[in-house]
């Protein structure tokens, strides 16, 4: 008989949907910002740095200052992100 308040879930929904869109605006920044990197890897490198879980393939200290300070901001809204 237990049920879960619909402001509780519009409020998942919502964070769910801003992250995802946040990894796909974030990735697609960084493929136009690094040339030498292939969209898997730029796209697995932004979930890492959104998940915050320590997880990458080494390529953040060859980013530019551009991609490095999109990276930044990334693990910065997946900390934040969940808190709301």
């Amino acid at each position: 008989g237990r049920s879960i308040a619909k402001d509780q879930a519009y409020k998942a929904i919502a964070i769910i949907s801003i992250a995802i869109c946040w990894i796909i605006i974030v990735s697609f920044y960084l493929l136009i910002t690094e040339h030498t990197y292939g969209f898997m890897d730029v796209f697995f490198e932004t979930i890492m740095a959104f998940s915050n879980n320590g997880g990458s393939l080494g390529m953040t200290t060859w980013l530019t200052t551009t991609g490095k300070l999109l990276i930044i901001i990334t693990m910065i809204a997946g900390r934040i992100g969940t808190l709301v």
